[in-house]
Formats: C-alpha cells, structure tokens, sequence
C-alpha cells in the first residue's frame, strides 16, 4: 500500500481496483530518476527502451507472473509505452 500513496489521488482508486481484482501492480522510475539507480540518458532513449525490456523479463520470471504485461499511464508514461513496445 506504500506503492499506491506514491500514486495521484486519482490514481491511487485505479489502482485499488486492479489489485482487488487479482492484478498486480508494479511501478518502476526510468533510471537516474527518483529513487532509481544511475544516470538518466535522456527523454525516451535506448536505455530506457532496454530498461523497460530487461524489467518486463524480470516481471515475466515472477512466480505470481502468468506472462500477461499491462501498462497504463498518460503524458510521459503513455510514451514510454510506445518505447517499450519498440523492445518487442
């Protein structure tokens, strides 16, 4: 529940549902941004596009993990889901 204070007001209702109805709720930060590790290469660089992959994999090797990978956000994040998509 940590995770979902983080979130906007109007996001943290959103997310109460998803995870009520069994989904799990993963948020990351692009690298070299809040608490994340490294240095940030820039808006919607390669690195993030592989961060993006290597943290699906990741997810993906979960053992609540069914392979099904969801993303949800606008603004930035809409775009970043573009990126990742870019990753296959």
């Amino acid at each position: 529940d940590a995770a979902i204070s983080r979130e906007p007001r109007s996001s943290q209702a959103g997310v109460a549902l998803l995870l009520a109805h069994g989904y799990v709720y993963v948020r990351a930060e692009a690298r070299g941004t809040g608490a994340s590790f490294g240095v940030r290469s820039g808006d919607m660089s390669g690195v993030e596009a592989r961060d993006a992959y290597d943290l699906i994999a990741w997810i993906n090797q979960q053992p609540w993990a069914n392979g099904r990978v969801g993303m949800i956000g606008g603004s930035y994040e809409g775009m970043s889901q573009f990126l990742t998509a870019s990753t296959a």
